[in-house]
């Protein structure tokens, strides 16, 4: 950001049936110190009660059923905005302090693309929900990867998850903004873009958002699903975007399976099984016991038990994006 010159921002929020945490996300928001922003709310057609609640707050928002898709949401509230910065945050997320969109905005210079933080478990989350937030922050349940992580330092990433970003304006239009056609894994196509559109991407660490995670077993599964199926589908289309520890669930159930159904015919296979099983609940529980010594969150112990669920669903729907041959969404934001 240039010296001496404030540049507006326009916080960008997406809703669809979100009664029950949009009204502390946009609380958090107004509530931020940075002097000049504005704050614009596309809604998918919600029918829980988060309109109400939008129209009760000095905001812009819009509401249209066509907007089937957070990137969808996200691209018509950028129309709809009169800022130079945008700043995005999702509808289950809360600024973690006032200095929040100040933090993001003072980072946006020449040649920055994006700039992030963390998204961490928010204290008052249920214990299942804190619980898959502590699961996806071990070792165990994010193999290092960009959107759970929390860094103690300033530094270039390939990702900033749009629950917590900012972008400049310019840079947004340049890149024609998130592919619409993408229900999850829209960001990771954005940010892709923008790196290869000569653009730096920076984590810094005082930018923090509380995220509320998925508070039942079945919603966890289709998140876990779908974040397999269209990791796999962004990974055709950018070869770049796949890494090797991607692969590694859908390897860990076919090995599983395989190991299973032969270890009835061949003995040393049922040893190898049963190997197996031991070093990957071994690996489980130490990263439940590291979690609950970091964090004091006795949530933390349900690792061993939420690990195998997660790798399961991720790698199911991992398989079977590598094998769909096109994938479009006609599915609402959330």
């Amino acid at each position: 950001m240039e010296e001496g010159k404030i540049k507006k921002a326009s916080v960008i929020i997406t809703t669809y049936n979100s009664s029950s945490t949009i009204k502390e996300c946009l609380e958090s928001v107004l509530n931020q110190n940075y002097p000049s922003y504005e704050i614009i709310v596309t809604d998918g057609g919600s029918t829980d009660g988060t309109i109400d609640i939008l129209s009760k707050y000095p905001i812009k928002y819009e509401i249209n059923k066509d907007l089937n898709t957070p990137a969808s949401g996200r691209n018509r509230a950028v129309e709809l905005s009169s800022g130079e910065i945008l700043v995005f945050i999702d509808s289950d997320c809360v600024a973690k302090d006032e200095n929040w969109i100040t933090v993001l905005v003072k980072h946006i210079k020449k040649g920055i693309g994006s700039v992030g933080g963390s998204n961490i478990v928010s204290p008052t989350d249920t214990f299942f929900a804190r619980a898959t937030g502590r699961l996806l922050t071990s070792f165990i349940g994010g193999f290092g990867a960009r959107n759970p992580a929390v860094y103690s330092t300033i530094k270039e990433v390939e990702h900033n998850p749009p629950c917590n970003a900012a972008v400049p304006k310019n840079a947004f239009r340049e890149i024609e903004g998130f592919d619409s056609n993408l229900k999850v894994a829209e960001d990771l196509d954005f940010d892709y873009r923008l790196k290869k559109g000569g653009y730096k991407l920076l984590y810094v660490p005082e930018a923090v958002v509380y995220h509320r995670r998925r508070t039942s077993i079945a919603q966890f599964i289709k998140q876990m699903y779908q974040y397999g199926f269209w990791r796999a589908v962004i990974g055709k289309k950018y070869s770049g975007l796949t890494k090797i520890y991607h692969y590694l669930p859908t390897i860990s159930v076919f090995l599983f399976l395989i190991l299973l159904i032969s270890g009835f015919f061949i003995l040393v296979l049922h040893k190898f099984l049963i190997f197996f099983i031991v070093l990957y609940f071994s690996i489980c529980f130490c990263s439940s016991i590291s979690r609950f010594l970091n964090t004091k969150d006795s949530s933390s112990l349900l690792i061993p038990i939420l690990a195998p669920i997660e790798h399961f669903s991720y790698g199911v729907g991992f398989t079977d994006g590598l094998f769909t041959k096109s994938a479009h969404s006609n599915s609402s934001n959330g």
